[in-house]
């Protein structure tokens, strides 16, 4: 369905007022609001040590699929190395940090199907410490 409005109801949707329209087949009403959703940043501004790490994490996934022990557990990677495999995401993060790893070096991921869809785009969104995750 394309919701088409007129000048009037653009300029109170702009100010943030609900805008009422009618479907034309069914005559149902409905209310509409804008959505302001913020554009994600391109990959070349992710952080060179987590892309090339999330890099290493699809290339690797298949593979760590195809394991029954690390179907479903946590991985994490710094750059092209895989640090280690464990049942939480957090526990890897501690891992990470313990080893000194910024935030901008290293990737934890989830050995999940999911995954695999490389049409995702990664949006990334800094900690308030300063580092990024992945926002899913």
């Amino acid at each position: 369905m394309q919701i088409i409005l007129t000048e009037d109801q653009r300029l109170l949707a702009e100010k943030g007022q609900a805008v009422e329209v009618v479907d034309s087949t069914t005559n149902q009403k409905y209310m509409v609001t804008i959505q302001r959703v913020a554009e994600p940043k391109p990959l070349e501004e992710v952080p060179e040590g987590i892309r090339l790490s999330i890099e290493a994490f699809k290339r690797d996934l298949p593979e760590l699929l195809s394991n029954k022990k690390t179907k479903g557990r946590w991985v994490a990677y710094n750059r092209v190395t895989r640090l280690g495999i464990a049942r939480t995401g957090i526990e890897l993060e501690d891992k990470c940090v313990a080893l000194g790893l910024p935030q901008t070096e290293f990737y934890v991921g989830w050995i999940d199907r999911c995954e695999l869809n490389d049409d995702d785009e990664i949006e990334y969104r800094p900690h308030v410490d300063g580092g990024w995750y992945e926002d899913s």
